[in-house]
């Protein structure tokens, strides 16, 4: 799991910039389908944790899994088969089902917590250092050149994914500088935080601002000097550099980015239009699309026939209702309760709540302008970095319980 995010990001590069083809498939489908196979015979041969957390987000798994499954029959049954890309969007999602449940798994101190907490911290960077490099030498995004913004994904398909790995890259970076006397760790955020910047993908920016705002939020509220000082470095940098940042690129680019809010028939690139039509697709369904949905490449279809662009609805909730139907919606509804489940097992007061609360309030972002489930790489971020930051919370309580459990402890308490 630590080295699971570079891997990836590099995988994920590679296959951008050279096209690589494996029979039908690209070559970062093949890389996640085996890694995905490798996984589960790994979870497979691991002994079962004794914890009520794991027992939970197992059965949750299940659920989600279930869930999965019943949209996939339904679409078999009543529709025209699976078709290849249903199957590689059911394959995505269950790559990081795959990936939570086996950090919940394998994930048992804190030093394992902090190693992969390191991995999703070097997976930004791996990110970050893309995306400079593509706003320097001039690999912009083609679609926001249309529009005269100078941005850049790197060597990445589209800012709208890797913008949630970093700001969880940079969340992640800031939270592992807690009780070191540098800031090489708030270096490092800031330096996610300004690739998120220049890719000038706007739920990324707001995920961005989100999660900071929580962070000096918590900071200022629970005012418990040593446990919050990291936040003021993180912010310290963090407003020192976004000076610098505006002074060397401007903010041209930044309002014609934003230009079109105001524009109802082009807010958000459309995103209203195209929202409406998700609308339309669950009213006009059969009652079996309505339960079970239409499937990805349904979903495509019929946005396509209602706006003439053959895309996804760029909203979680929508996605599921029209790809999965009710139980697409259950699906959601169960990822988001038992993220939240796992973040309120941690005290308020600790920084593990606060980072892992940030990272839970970027991903809804992302979730409602522009959507997440179907990008496994993000997604693994998302739910790897709240598993290790839950498990990185509990060994003090763990070891005061197992204390008192200890005879000699009966007898030196009277």
């Amino acid at each position: 799991m630590t080295v699971l995010p570079v891997l990836d990001a590099t995988t994920n590069q590679i296959n951008t910039a050279y096209h690589i083809t494996i029979g039908s498939f690209s070559m970062l489908q093949v890389f996640r389908g085996t890694l995905l196979g490798m996984l589960l015979c790994m979870v497979g041969l691991t002994p079962r944790p004794g914890r009520h957390c794991q027992s939970a987000i197992g059965g949750v798994v299940l659920w989600l899994l279930l869930c999965l499954s019943l949209v996939a029959t339904n679409q078999a049954v009543n529709g025209h088969g699976i078709v290849l890309l249903d199957l590689i969007t059911y394959v995505q999602i269950g790559y990081w089902i795959t990936v939570w449940y086996a950090t919940h798994i394998w994930i048992r101190d804190v030093p394992s917590a902090r190693m992969v907490l390191h991995g999703l911290m070097g997976g930004g960077l791996v990110t970050a250092a893309s995306v400079y490099y593509g706003y320097i030498v001039g690999v912009s995004n083609p679609i926001y050149a249309l529009e005269g913004v100078r941005a850049s994904s790197g060597f990445f398909v589209s800012g709208k994914g890797i913008a949630g790995t970093l700001v969880v890259g940079g969340v992640t970076a800031g939270y592992l500088g807690i009780g070191r006397r540098t800031w090489s760790y708030s270096c490092a955020a800031v330096i996610c935080f300004g690739a998120c910047f220049l890719t000038y993908a706007r739920a990324g920016l707001v995920a961005l601002w989100l999660s900071l705002l929580w962070l000096v939020i918590w900071s200022t509220m629970i005012r418990s000097g040593r446990k919050s000082s990291w936040v003021g470095r993180v912010m310290t940098v963090t407003t020192v550099s976004a000076a610098i940042l505006v002074a060397t690129v401007g903010t041209a680019d930044l309002n014609r980015r934003w230009s079109d809010v105001n524009n109802p028939n082009r807010a958000g690139s459309g995103r209203l239009h195209i929202w409406a039509a998700a609308a339309e697709s669950f009213g006009e369904a059969d009652l079996s699309e309505q339960l079970a949905g239409r499937g990805f490449q349904g979903m495509l279809e019929f946005i396509g026939s209602r706006i003439g662009n053959r895309i996804h609805t760029h909203n979680d909730m929508l996605d599921m209702l029209v790809t999965g139907g009710v139980i697409g919606v259950v699906f959601l509804l169960l990822v988001f309760a038992a993220l939240l489940a796992q973040i309120l097992r941690t005290p308020v007061r600790s920084p593990e709540f606060a980072v892992a609360f940030s990272i839970l309030l970027a991903l809804s972002s992302q979730a409602i302008f522009t959507g997440q489930l179907f990008m496994p790489d993000v997604m693994s971020y998302y739910v790897v970095g709240i598993t290790a930051l839950t498990v990185n919370s509990q060994p003090a309580v763990s070891k005061r319980q197992a204390f008192r459990i200890v005879p000699a402890y009966q007898w030196y308490g009277k």
